[in-house]
């Protein structure tokens, strides 16, 4: 299926889509930039987005301040490490538990659960026709496309 879109709409969206990008990615590049600043620089106000004078000498005060903790700044990294892994692992296996029965077994609960979660997916624009229109007609509803 082919949407019928202007070249010079494509070029709209597009252009959108990159600006909202770039004001999305603006606190990442603060806080990297903000890395590389003085002491001096830091506390100014009204605050400066780009550095005058850019140092590495945070970087090796926070390897001291590191390394004079109780606990080991490796041993927070690990810890983080093994959360998001352990958590990301847990969830898919979960996830897959609970997805399997809805994929396998009719149960008397399907003939509602699964047109409801499926009519979201009606509205998207590469979605095939089939699905949406065979959705609406189990409903009983005119279908909105027409095949």
């Amino acid at each position: 299926m082919m949407i019928n879109r202007s070249i010079g709409g494509n070029i709209v969206i597009f252009l959108f889509l990159a600006l909202a990008s770039i004001f999305m990615l603006l606190p990442i590049v603060y806080t990297v930039v903000t890395a590389f600043k003085p002491m001096n620089e830091i506390f100014l106000y009204p605050p400066r987005f780009w550095v005058k004078n850019p140092t590495t000498d945070n970087f090796a005060t926070m390897a001291e301040l590191a390394g004079e903790m109780w606990v080991p700044f490796e041993r927070y990294l690990y810890n983080s490490i093994i959360v998001a892994v352990l958590g990301t692992v847990i969830y898919i296996f979960v996830a897959s538990m609970a997805a399997y029965p809805l994929a396998k077994r009719k149960t008397k609960g399907m003939a509602i659960y699964y047109p409801l979660s499926s009519s979201p997916s009606c509205f998207g624009r590469k979605l095939p026709r089939f699905r949406c229109t065979s959705s609406w007609r189990s409903w009983g509803l005119s279908t909105p496309i027409r095949p």
